[in-house]
């Protein structure tokens, strides 16, 4: 325990300790100096735990007969204990050891309340789902904010986180306050002082007396010592806005955050949308190439066929003779033949007189 932190030395007075507290923690903002925010907060707590440790140790004796007779019984004591056998000592410490340091007090949980919600029959199933999942997600900031070291003890950010406007409903719903205290009391979460006598501010102004409302006292646990702590963080007016500062600018940039990740997947079923608009274009064409070749190729064949109806017609009008057709074209034959050896003998003799 370092004392040095605080400034002050050692003692069992927790008046003494916050007041320390009060007086340190204006010179040590958390964005500034994050490392001896974290000694500090470190040292408070310690103090604080020395303090209940030792505040029955150091009440003064009145010396007596009695008080007299006590402590020479307590002297008495001591020089046995001195005077005992090694082996025993040790088996004394092992069994103090052994002791666990606290014990977690088994609480009895109520009954479950319902939702409240009224309206017609056919959007209360959808009233329960939606206070549901507000209650679930205010449970996960709830966590998420005691995982981070540098705001979950300070009074701010649990303000913020409170007073964010989509989990007003919660409030007055029995069945919240159910969940929070059964998570809490269940997830063993060690909340500061102050802020578990702020949130049993919140649970007076929405529950009244009755099982539920003793359940989360119990779990709560507010004292005078809570209220204290509360009542000195709470005029720290510079400290508290600061947190709440740093909770709304977390918030905003996971808000923006997120409004980018939808950008950006709109962005993509954007481009999707369009690949696939484009595939459809070029599938729509290859069908429209495909049936006009298949067109243009039944189109040729017909013509094809009608040429050679034709020209059948066309012989069948002339009384064209097949074997005199054929007669006529090896006439043609022979006639071509003939041109071309007399062509070819003009040639020679032409070579012959230019030699």
């Amino acid at each position: 325990m370092d004392w040095k932190v605080l400034n002050i030395e050692p003692t069992t007075d927790k008046k003494i300790i916050r007041q320390a507290y009060a007086r340190e923690v204006k010179h040590c903002h958390p964005e500034e100096h994050p490392q001896e925010f974290r000694r500090l907060q470190q040292a408070y707590r310690e103090a604080l735990r020395y303090a209940d440790c030792n505040e029955e140790k150091e009440k003064p004796i009145i010396l007596g007969e009695e008080s007299q007779d006590s402590v020479l019984e307590t002297r008495t004591e001591r020089f046995e204990e001195v005077l005992q056998p090694d082996s025993e000592k040790q088996k004394a410490v092992t069994q103090t050891e052994a002791k666990p340091e606290k014990v977690k007090k088994k609480l009895e949980i109520p009954i479950q309340p319902n939702w409240e919600v009224a309206g017609e029959t056919t959007t209360l199933l959808e009233k329960r789902r939606r206070l549901k999942e507000l209650s679930e997600d205010f449970i996960g900031q709830c966590s998420g904010l005691m995982e981070n070291g540098l705001c979950s003890g300070e009074l701010g950010s649990w303000v913020y986180l409170v007073e964010m406007e989509k989990y007003q409903p919660l409030y007055e719903q029995p069945r919240f306050w159910f969940e929070l205290a059964r998570y809490i009391y269940g997830n063993e979460m060690e909340l500061g002082g102050s802020i578990r006598w702020y949130l049993w501010l919140k649970v007076t102004e929405h529950l009244s007396s009755g099982e539920l409302f003793e359940f989360v006292r119990e779990v709560l646990q507010p004292g005078e010592n809570e209220h204290l702590l509360y009542d000195t963080e709470n005029q720290d007016a510079d400290r508290k806005n600061t947190f709440y500062g740093l909770m709304k600018n977390a918030e905003k940039e996971k808000l923006e955050a997120v409004k980018a990740q939808e950008q950006l997947v709109a962005r993509k079923e954007k481009q999707k949308e369009k690949q696939q608009f484009q595939r459809r274009i070029w599938f729509f064409f290859v069908i429209i190439f495909f049936f006009t070749a298949v067109a243009v190729r039944v189109y040729a064949a017909r013509e094809r066929d009608r040429q050679m109806e034709e020209t059948l017609q066309n012989w069948e009008n002339y009384h064209i003779d097949p074997e005199d057709m054929q007669d006529v074209l090896d006439a043609m034959d022979s006639a071509n033949q003939a041109f071309y050896e007399a062509q070819t003998e003009a040639e020679a003799l032409v070579e012959s007189m230019q030699e």
